[in-house]
């Protein structure tokens, strides 16, 4: 079944997509964190705000005016993160987003999707390598060996609750 555009436009104000390796423009943290709010026509002073409370969010604000191609792989990850969520999805879909970062980074953008899903309850889907991060963050977890699912190790799959 083909979707139609209109079913994928609908779609695209619920769902957001985390790349692996996300790509910010030229210019500012500030416009890139908004560029999907002008995008939706969001007015100027509610996009200035979201921007604010996302870049907050992420412990970015200092960065706010900073020129984005000056950025660590981090940085540039938990602005992409702040993009993201600054569109309110129902859904995140998180592509490795923490592969190729530091611990300090790591950690940050492990808690922000943790708070978003406990506090606002936005569905994270993620893919990881980590299975230490599937057992801190996931509700479910799927295994998928050379594209086959898979079985999870014992440990994986025990309630860490009952132990």
């Amino acid at each position: 079944m083909k979707m139609s555009e209109q079913h994928l436009h609908a779609l695209r104000q619920h769902v957001v997509l985390l790349d692996q390796n996300p790509i910010l423009f030229s210019g500012s943290v500030k416009k890139n964190v908004e560029f999907g709010l002008g995008i939706r026509k969001i007015p100027r002073h509610q996009r200035l705000q979201r921007v604010k409370e996302m870049l907050h969010l992420v412990g970015m604000e200092k960065f706010i005016d900073f020129d984005s191609r000056g950025l660590s792989g981090g940085e540039v990850k938990r602005v992409a993160l702040a993009r993201a969520l600054a569109l309110s999805p129902d859904v995140l879909l998180c592509d490795e987003p923490t592969a190729n970062v530091d611990v300090k980074n790591q950690e940050i953008i492990l808690e922000t999707l943790e708070r978003i899903n406990k506090e606002e309850g936005r569905s994270i889907i993620f893919s990881t390598h980590y299975l230490s991060q599937g057992q801190r963050l996931a509700h479910h977890t799927l295994l998928l060996e050379n594209g086959v699912l898979g079985k999870l190790p014992r440990e994986v799959l025990r309630d860490p609750g009952l132990s």
